[in-house]
């Protein structure tokens, strides 16, 4: 195992990330998670509203987070917008079913 000695200073992040997540209580924890670890975070909660957000902002957004499956647009035609839209935006999407999967019946 490799021990990472960096400071929690130098662990900080400065990109912009546009979080988009239909579920409100997992796209807030996201949110607060990446502002406490110097992220600027920009958040849709879908993604037609993350296209939106995309061509209003001011600056660069440096990371699309982004769930698989959302009401009005889902996640892959949405990383093929931010693709054409900026290549250089990286693109992460991911699947809260293994979060659904731990609620109570």
């Amino acid at each position: 195992m490799v021990e990472d000695r960096r400071t929690r200073d130098e662990l900080n992040g400065t990109e912009t990330i546009l979080v988009v997540d239909d579920e409100e209580a997992l796209g807030e924890v996201t949110r607060r998670l990446l502002i406490r670890s110097g992220y600027q975070v920009l958040s849709a909660s879908n993604g037609m509203q993350a296209v939106e957000i995309a061509s209003t902002f001011d600056g660069t957004i440096d990371l699309l987070l982004t769930d698989v499956v959302m009401p009005k647009m889902q996640g892959r035609p949405l990383r093929e917008r931010f693709v054409n839209f900026d290549p250089t935006c990286g693109c992460c999407s991911c699947r809260d079913t293994h979060i659904q999967s731990l609620r109570p019946s």
